[in-house]
């Protein structure tokens, strides 16, 4: 059996192939969905807290000023 150009370029363009598709299919597995019912907590309470205090503080400025 007599093995032409032609069947070398076959091989060689299949060897590059596999290689070209190895590390594409090397991927790890996609991230787990994130659970159920994540709490907000923290910041939300800070952000209460802080639109009070300022909501608070322009009350009493505005008290002030009426008084005045």
């Amino acid at each position: 059996m007599k093995l032409t150009s032609s069947y070398y370029l076959m091989l060689t363009t299949a060897v590059i192939i596999l290689i070209a598709i190895s590390p594409a299919s090397a991927q790890g597995p996609p991230p787990p969905p994130p659970p159920d019912g994540i709490p907000i907590d923290g910041g939300v309470g800070f952000l209460i807290a802080g639109g009070v205090a300022y909501g608070a503080s322009r009350l009493r400025s505005k008290w002030k000023q009426d008084k005045d």
